[in-house]
């Protein structure tokens, strides 16, 4: 039996060790375009402070192909899937490894190709002096570009910007950050937050542009039209009459944190089924038409999807629309959902292995037991006992269960931690609101809110009051209510010398 894995991310390697676990004779052999074994990219901006080995990034030593007898190939592009021969073309690189064929076969195949960081549509963005941070050559790339640069300007605001942001800072560069949405960290923090956050940045001595369309990147600058009106963005500005400012910063270096681009479009000119935000209107099926528009301002007439993020389709059980296709990782959505955090890929991965390696163990027991089959003198087929027969069934598929998200920061002199539905979207209960950016303790400001549905903790947002995540924490997974979320901050209160001006302590959103 041979298992094709596509990438050498935490997916990918996450379900090598599932599928080895379960099958200690296969052939499990990894391709790879990327020049590195998996390394910990949430870590990667780290790389400003380490000194250039990056060991600290891996997630596994670089005797873990040894350790699980799985063949990596690194440098070497997946370029088409034939499903019906059940092969992959690969780009050898210079036709130096004579173990690769040109069209690799496969029993089952894991296709873990993760993303790319989404590269907007401004004028400038392809310049000399913009830079993404996905892999270790662009930070060395960037290191090299911060020898000489004074200024950088982080277009997006999001976790990742705020760190891209930090680390600059840290290297004394004149650092700005410039986000198209209302408030940084839009999808983990609430308004109240986001200013808190954008007033404690800002105090720093880092501009924070929000509600910030950006026109143009030039040599040495930075345009963006900016909606000085709190009521709407800058793409409605203009047509709803608010007022908007073209505003020209200094930037030596730009950093792009813009998401990402799923690496989908293989499976999706292989025929795969693939995902997206939902239909476009009028649009007669929901199936991707192969346009290449993933992520894009325009979708091509021909896709039935809106522009936006595409992926790899699959199941609760990381199957994809072909039966000997999984798929893993920043690339795929169960159920038409992928919120891109390290610990979802690793256990899609884990998932996507495991139900691969229970499938191809079906598949070799069915031929083995039909090649230990033989008819009689009369005709009749008889099982005869065969030492080969696979006797390997697993009771049960395995089904990925959705990750809690949870992210921390820490920069700026401030501490965040998010857990599940930090910033109240989608809850439609109250939520507990302890103190909001305008209430302060003796030492520093702090924020602390827990979102509720239904009764029950959905989310905790806290700022510079990580001491309570543990017992919060606890509390979100054993499914606690309002009553031991006030408890639990109510002590913590008690044992902190914290002056929380008068406010109501709970409210109807």
């Amino acid at each position: 039996m041979k298992y094709l894995i596509l990438g050498s991310g935490i997916a990918a390697m996450a379900a090598a060790e599932a599928i080895r676990e379960r099958d200690k004779e296969a052939e499990i052999r990894m391709i790879s375009a990327e020049r590195e074994l998996c390394f910990n990219r949430p870590m990667l901006i780290g790389e400003f402070a380490l000194d250039g080995s990056g060991a600290a990034l891996f997630e596994k030593q670089q005797d873990w192909p040894a350790q699980f007898n799985v063949d990596v190939k690194l440098g070497c592009r997946a370029e088409a899937i034939d499903r019906e021969a059940k092969t992959v073309r690969l780009a050898v690189p210079d036709g130096r490894d004579g173990s690769l064929t040109a069209a690799e076969p496969y029993d089952k195949l894991i296709y873990a190709l993760g993303a790319e960081v989404r590269i907007p549509p401004i004028p400038g963005a392809d310049g000399d002096n913009v830079y993404v941070v996905r892999t270790r050559e662009d930070m060395k790339e960037i290191r090299a570009a911060m020898k000489s640069a004074r200024s950088a300007v982080v277009i997006g605001g999001g976790m990742l910007g705020l760190e891209d942001a930090w680390a600059m800072r840290e290297q004394k560069l004149d650092v700005a950050i410039v986000e198209q949405k209302q408030r940084v960290a839009f999808g983990q923090i609430d308004q109240s937050a986001g200013n808190l956050m954008k007033k404690r940045i800002e105090r720093m001595g880092v501009p924070v542009y929000v509600n910030a369309s950006v026109t143009e990147i030039g040599d040495g600058y930075v345009s963006f039209r900016q909606e000085i009106s709190a009521n709407a963005l800058p793409a409605e500005a203009e047509e709803a009459g608010a007022e908007v400012d073209l505003v020209t910063i200094p930037a030596d270096l730009v950093i792009l944190s813009t998401g990402v681009t799923p690496n989908s479009r293989l499976g999706a000119e292989a025929g795969l089924e693939i995902t997206g935000r939902g239909p476009k209107e009028g649009a007669e099926s929901e199936v991707c038409g192969g346009c290449g528009a993933c992520c894009g301002q325009q979708a091509d007439e021909g896709c039935g999807l809106q522009a936006g993020p595409c992926w790899i389709a699959v199941d609760q059980y990381c199957r994809t629309s072909d039966p000997d296709i999984f798929a893993a990782g920043d690339c795929a959505a169960v159920n038409g959902r992928n919120d891109a955090i390290w610990d979802e890929a690793r256990e899609m991965g884990r998932v996507a292995g495991a139900n691969a390696a229970r499938a191809a163990a079906g598949s070799a027991a069915e031929a083995d037991a039909a090649r230990s089959a033989k008819k009689d003198n009369i005709g009749q087929v008889v099982q005869t006992y065969s030492p080969e027969v696979q006797t390997y069934y697993p009771e049960e598929e395995e089904i990925y269960r959705p990750v809690t998200a949870e992210h921390i920061f820490t920069g700026f002199d401030t501490e965040v931690f998010t857990m599940a539905d930090s910033s109240g979207a989608g809850t439609d209960g109250v939520y507990i609101r302890h103190a909001d950016v305008e209430i302060f303790d003796y030492q520093r400001e702090r924020y602390i809110r827990v979102s509720l549905q239904d009764g029950i903790i959905a989310g905790i947002l806290l700022i510079n009051a990580s001491e309570l995540a543990p017992d919060l924490m606890d509390a979100y997974h054993r499914g606690a209510g309002e009553e031991e979320a006030r408890q639990i901050i109510q002590r913590w209160k008690d044992s902190h010398e914290v002056d929380f001006k008068p406010a109501a302590p709970f409210r109807h959103r």
